[in-house]
């Protein structure tokens, strides 16, 4: 049995199924709070573009792309850098929404990008997550 959760593949299968939770699990904790997405002129196609697709690939890019990697080079401590990334990565969230509740989530929501960033080396995993995430958030929200 440990050999078999040694086994890397085991290991991303166990991994992808708790990235899979983690946008459900915000989903009921927005719901809990009274969380509501409200976007003006809200089921634009231009406007669901820009919170599914444009937006996360931008946040990506910006924080796990360029951000990260150059904090990586300043910072040898990846938690002390993590943290410093995935603060600045929720106060850039404070204003779509003020509550505490609400960017404590994107800031782990923050973290666990940034150790798919440096798990698989690859900026595409973290924007593929991101864009799962932002569509579960904003389907069960409208």
């Amino acid at each position: 049995m440990f050999q078999l959760i040694k086994d890397k593949s085991i290991s991303a299968v166990f991994e992808i199924i708790g990235y899979t939770l983690l946008p459900i699990i915000s989903w009921l904790v927005a719901y809990k709070i009274g969380y509501r997405l409200s976007v003006p002129g809200s089921h634009s196609v231009l406007v669901i573009a820009l919170i599914l697709f444009i937006s996360p690939t931008l946040e990506e890019i910006i924080f796990r792309g360029l951000l990260q990697d150059w904090l990586a080079k300043v910072i040898p401590n990846k938690l002390l850098m993590i943290l410093i990334l995935n603060i600045a990565f929720a106060i850039l969230h404070y204003r779509i929404n003020t509550n505490l509740t609400y960017l404590l989530d994107v800031f782990i929501c923050g973290v666990i990008f940034s150790r798919v960033k440096i798990r698989f080396n690859n900026l595409y995993y973290p924007i593929g997550l991101h864009i799962y995430y932002n569509m579960v958030f904003y389907f069960a929200n409208t």
